[in-house]
Formats: C-alpha cells, sequence, structure tokens
C-alpha cells in the first residue's frame, strides 16, 4: 500500500502543480492547490498496547474561498512491547472549513473531518494483518509565513481519532481505539502567482491648454474668454454681477403719526398718544387700545425688539398709593400685550409714580398727559 500512495501522490502532484491560472499572490496560500507534507504524533488508544506512534503524512488538496477538500496519504509506526514495529499505513479524504474567514485573528483557523482506509500490519495481539478504518474530526490552523523568501502556510493540526477494526481474531481483541493524533509541517500552494508588475516608464506628454485665460472654465465653455487669471467667474466663465446693496435701515421714528423702532437704538424711550388712563384707575378704555395696536404691530413684526414699559400718576394722592398706582398701569398693559401673543420674555413692567411729570399738574389737562405709559427699547 505505501507503493500505491507514494504513486498516487506523485501523479497528482505532478499533474496538478502548475494546470491553473494565476491568481492574486495575497489569496495564493488560501485559493488553490496545494502540497502539504506533515510530521505526526499519534497518542495511542491504552487498550493497543503499543508505544505511542511517529509517523509522516502527505496531504494533497484544493482550496476555496472557505472551505476545500483534500487527499491525503500517511504512514505510522508504534513500536511494540515485544519487539518489533506496528504499522498502520492510510489513505483518505479530508474536509476542511473556516468559519472565521472574515474575521482577521481567526481567519486561518479550520475544522476539520476526514475518512480513510487503513492497512494494519505486525499489531500485538492481532492474529492477522487487516484493514481498519479511521474517522478523524479536529482543527488545522495555516497561517502564512515566509520560509527562504518563499511564500507558505505553517499547518498544525490536532485531532481526535476513531479506529474501528474489520472481524477480528482472538475474539477477546479491541473492536476500535480512540486516540489523538498532533501534525506539524507546512502547507505549499501550487497555484501560479502573478510576476511582480513590470516598472512604468515614464513618457513625455505635450501640455495643450484648455484655458487660454486660466480662468478655471474651459474654452469650450467660456462665454467671456480674456478674463483676469484667478478673476472670481461663474460657469460660463463671465464675472458675475454683485449682489444688490442690502435695503437702508430705516430711520426710528415715534411720531404720532409713525411708530418705527427698527431704526432706534436701545434705549430709546417713546410714549404713545392716546395712551392714558383715568384719574385714579389702572384700566385700560378703547381708546388706549386702540393706542396699543401700534406697539403691538411692530413687536410682531421685530421678535428681536424687548420693551420696559413704566406707568406714571399725576400728584393727587399719597406718595406711597401713586407708586403702587402706576405699576398696575404698566401691569395693565403689560398683560394686554401678552394676551395679544407677543412673549413675557420681551416685556418688563415699572412704576414710577408722580416722578418726572411732563408738564404741570395745575390743570386737568396737564394732570391728563401726566397720567401715561413710557415705552424704553431693551436689549
Amino acid at each position: 500500500m505505501k507503493t500505491m500512495l507514494l504513486t498516487l501522490s506523485g501523479l497528482l502532484v505532478s499533474t496538478l502543480a502548475w494546470s491553473e491560472e494565476p491568481i492574486p499572490r495575497k489569496d495564493a496560500l488560501r485559493n488553490g492547490f496545494y502540497v502539504a507534507p506533515l510530521y505526526s504524533q499519534t497518542f495511542v488508544d491504552e487498550e493497543r498496547g503499543t508505544a505511542d506512534g511517529t509517523g509522516y503524512a502527505l496531504a494533497l488538496g484544493y482550496r476555496g474561498s472557505f472551505a476545500g477538500v483534500e487527499l491525503i496519504g500517511a504512514d505510522t509506526s508504534m513500536d511494540n512491547p515485544d519487539g518489533g514495529a506496528t504499522e498502520l499505513t492510510s489513505l483518505g479524504l479530508n474536509l476542511l472549513v473556516a468559519p472565521l474567514v472574515h474575521v482577521a485573528v481567526l481567519r486561518d483557523l479550520n475544522l476539520m473531518l476526514g475518512f480513510a482506509v487503513n492497512d494494519r500490519q505486525n499489531h500485538p495481539g492481532f492474529t492477522e494483518d487487516d484493514e481498519t478504518y479511521f474517522i478523524d474530526a479536529g482543527l488545522a490552523y495555516t497561517p502564512a509565513i515566509a520560509l527562504f523568501g518563499i511564500d507558505v502556510a505553517l499547518r498544525a493540526e490536532y485531532l481526535y481519532r476513531r479506529d474501528t477494526q474489520q472481524p477480528v481474531f482472538p475474539e477477546d481483541a479491541p473492536r476500535s481505539f480512540t486516540e489523538t493524533v498532533a501534525r506539524i509541517g507546512l502547507q505549499i500552494p501550487l497555484s501560479k502567482q502573478p510576476d511582480p508588475p513590470t516598472a512604468l516608464q515614464p513618457v513625455d506628454v505635450a501640455v495643450v491648454s484648455l484655458d487660454d485665460d486660466g480662468d478655471g472654465v474651459f474654452d469650450a465653455s467660456d462665454e467671456c474668454p480674456g478674463t483676469a487669471p484667478n478673476q472670481l467667474v461663474d460657469a460660463a466663465g463671465c464675472v458675475p454681477e454683485p449682489p444688490p446693496a442690502p435695503p437702508p435701515t430705516p430711520p426710528c421714528e415715534t411720531s404720532a403719526d409713525r411708530l418705527q423702532l427698527q431704526g432706534c437704538e436701545v434705549g430709546h424711550r417713546f410714549v404713545l398718544d392716546g395712551l392714558s388712563f383715568a384719574s385714579d384707575s389702572a384700566e385700560l378704555d378703547g381708546e388706549a387700545i386702540a393706542a396699543l395696536q401700534r406697539v403691538l404691530n411692530v413687536l410682531r413684526d421685530a421678535p428681536d425688539i424687548n420693551m420696559m414699559i413704566t406707568g406714571y400718576t399725576d400728584d393727587r394722592g399719597a406718595d406711597g398709593y401713586n407708586q403702587e398706582l402706576s405699576e398696575r398701569r404698566a401691569e395693565a398693559v403689560r398683560e394686554y400685550l401678552m394676551t395679544e401673543g407677543i412673549a413675557s420674555d420681551r416685556l418688563r413692567a415699572a412704576g414710577a409714580g408722580e416722578a418726572a411729570p411732563v408738564t404741570s399738574n395745575n390743570t386737568e389737562a396737564g394732570r391728563a398727559k401726566n397720567r401715561r405709559i413710557e415705552f424704553r427699547l431693551m436689549a
């Protein structure tokens, strides 16, 4: 059987060694045909009655992206207690699967399952030489290495083996052995690897200008040739029209006829005509509400404007009472503006009592003007 194994292995190697098309060098150790010479150590079942075995194996296989199949022949020698050695010569098939090929650190780990027919010779306890059957299961690890400048893979295996015997004599002989096998060797790719790329030679190239004015627009699409280099141009190669100037800020106006606050500075103060109160009252009458519509419209159109609302009284009554009355008048205006949708954080209210009259309190008309609301722009 040894002669048959060597003859078959040599024939397969010579036939397949260079029959493949070239494959990328980075995959040459994983994909394609390969040969794997291995040294093996068998840790025997105690019932076998021999020492642990040593031997050699030769695998010839083909590997795809994540699985491979191989033909493997092996020879193992085990010393017998009474001298001589048991010889096991096998020929079989192995299936290898790499389930974690997409995980970088585990891409070279393979699950391995094998079946082989074995020729048993000179085994103690058996009266005749015979054939047995191997079933192997375990792991194979095949990381890439460089050996003397040649890309190969290291191959290490650890297998559990069930060696099942044919009908045996005498009848009390073991029917099977359960053993472990460790192998180590090389996995050598047989697929052709591409030749290194040929260095590119420099070639003189004539430079043809396609943008004579250097504005970044090719001449074929340039509607305004002759613009200055690095001039900012549009897609047609023309200098764009300057954007229109922003409209001027409207002037600040707080007259009886017009209320325009967007041009006013922070701190600007004004009083609305018609926004007054009856004596000893903080109620807003119809005329006051009509006047407040002007302020309301401004606040709605300009959400960046905030206001301080200050209430005043005439000089009739005690100072403390007038202070409280002025505060209620300012708060009445603030509450009205908030009920119309102006945010509370844009409005503040305060009272100044009878201080800072705008005219004399000696007449009813003067006192009516002093019972007023003053607005001041805040940041």
